[in-house]
């Protein structure tokens, strides 16, 4: 681990910044705010939805 709070896992340190580099700023966030657990929050709500549509997909 590099020892930065913004890099890795933040969710599972404590009281860690989470910052986002999106648009060419850098802001703090909330952890529900990231795109990672927006991702997996989809996932876990709508998996078999999200599972289906992925096997349907040609390559």
């Amino acid at each position: 681990m590099s020892g930065r709070p913004d890099i890795g896992f933040p969710a599972g340190i404590p009281g860690a910044d989470i910052v986002s580099f999106d648009n060419g700023t850098v802001t703090r966030c909330g952890y529900e705010e990231t795109e990672s657990y927006q991702v997996m929050e989809m996932f876990i709500n709508h998996r078999e939805q999200l599972t289906q549509r992925l096997l349907d997909t040609e390559m």
